[in-house]
């Protein structure tokens, strides 16, 4: 079983520059995000999308979307910022141990989108952290473990005690 990590899709440089360029322009701090999505609406408006960071870890349940008028004006803030993460970086698990507890929950699934491929392939593992209710003040240092350039099945991890504290294999109904 091989395992990597993978970071967010890269942004062409034009459009880094005008992300900077907006953060610049508006006084705001962008040490904290990384980008990895820039939309520009049929009206003008322009919105950047972005993972939030934590002692240098990503925060896998609190990504945000930061709006600007067709002057370029910072005017609205989708998602909650979080200014503060109390736990530290070290991981507690190792990542083969991630991947394995990842590997035995996709080995029982019986959904139609886990298929024997996924069992044999690469898979991506990050350690960051995970809200745990919907008031994005009470997080867990956890592991996001999911098959390689793919979406779905993923799951966070626990890093202190190996539970996996959400699964999602991709089913709608």
């Amino acid at each position: 079983m091989s395992l990597f990590i993978v970071f967010a899709p890269a942004l062409r440089t034009s459009e880094i520059k005008e992300i900077k360029s907006l953060f610049e322009k508006n006084r705001i701090d962008d040490t904290k995000y990384q980008f990895y999505r820039l939309d520009k609406d049929d009206l003008g408006f322009t919105h950047v999308r972005c993972y939030q960071y934590a002692n240098g870890l990503r925060i896998f349940t609190a990504d945000l979307i930061f709006h600007f008028n067709q002057s370029g004006e910072y005017f609205l803030l989708s998602g909650d910022q979080i200014n503060f993460i109390k736990f530290d970086t070290q991981p507690s698990m190792d990542r083969n141990r991630v991947a394995e507890i990842f590997f035995e929950k996709i080995a029982g699934e019986k959904a139609s989108m886990v298929n024997a491929g996924i069992l044999k392939g690469c898979f991506e593992v990050e350690l960051g952290y995970v809200g745990l209710d919907d008031s994005n003040k009470k997080f867990a240092k956890a592991w996001k473990v999911k098959p390689a350039g793919k979406e779905y099945p993923f799951a966070y991890i626990n890093d202190d005690n190996e539970e996996i504290i959400f699964y999602d294999n991709g089913v709608r109904t």
